[in-house]
């Protein structure tokens, strides 16, 4: 008698895909996309729950994104580089060298800043909504998909650093590297020679860019968060001074109305 032992997770289903199984085989477009993310060992499943949790202890397990609703999988900083609060809105970094490489650069936050800025004008007028192109889920996609072949093609630059520092040169440095991009140059076809290269919202830095970036530094860096923060109790609490030096001010001029007003006048 043969006694096979499982793991809760291939209790629920879940094995990893050997090579040259149908993951490998998805279709690609012209452009080579998907791209290969999710192979060698790097799995992608948008809820896991607890009992699934030693799927990603496996032996062959590189890399992961998952989603789950379990505080116990944010405890396990050791197996993971970024946590992602959806209910704070919040990314959390375990690494900082990885912080590093997910900085913004300045033709980043023009590009999301154009992106955020259409969709809540196209969001505005009731009539309109959700019924044309500017803003809409197609039209998100159709960004998203510009910015990326852009940002691989910029990737072969590797004489222009201007490019790439569009792009965050840690972040291109690294993408370079990945199996994913190698797999993507290999197999590039003859319609990227038509896309553009560089990022599409380079330009020279403006005012508007200065304020973008402060903007981006008090919602999104831990300092800029304690900073605002202190400013905002700050006018709070000078607020409520002002509101009490006005009341006393009000309260001691009524008083000395009220003395004024019954003191009997002499005459003559």
């Amino acid at each position: 008698t043969t006694t096979t032992t499982t793991t809760p997770a291939e209790d629920m289903g879940f094995e990893f895909v050997p090579e040259g199984s149908r993951c490998r085989n998805v279709p690609t477009d012209a452009y080579g996309f998907p791209l290969s993310l999710f192979t060698k060992g790097v799995l992608c499943h948008p809820y896991i729950s607890l009992q699934q949790h030693d799927l990603l202890y496996n032996i062959n397990c590189r890399g992961f994104v998952v989603g789950a609703t379990n505080f116990l999988l944010r405890q396990k900083r050791h197996i993971t580089d970024v946590v992602v609060d959806l209910e704070e809105c919040k990314l959390e970094f375990r690494d900082t060298e990885l912080r590093k490489c997910c900085n913004l650069s300045t033709a980043d936050l023009r590009f999301i800043n154009y992106i955020i800025r259409t969709v809540a004008d196209s969001n505005s007028d009731i009539l309109l909504n959700a019924t044309g192109w500017e803003g809409s889920e197609e039209w998100l996609r159709a960004q998203f998909k510009i910015y990326l072949m852009s940002l691989l093609t910029t990737c072969k630059q590797r004489d222009n650093a201007r490019m790439w520092h569009d792009y965050n040169y840690p972040y291109i440095n690294t993408l370079t590297t990945s199996h994913c991009y190698k797999t993507w140059l290999v197999n590039e076809t003859a319609e990227m020679d038509d896309i553009y290269v560089g990022h599409p919202c380079e330009g020279s830095l403006s005012m508007s860019d200065m304020k973008l970036r402060i903007h981006h530094l008090m919602q999104n860096t831990d300092r800029g968060q304690r900073l605002g923060s202190a400013v905002a109790t700050t006018t709070r609490v000078m607020g409520v001074a002002v509101s009490q030096a006005k009341s006393a001010v009000s309260s001691i001029w009524s008083q000395i109305s009220n003395i004024s007003g019954g003191k009997p006048t002499d005459k003559g």
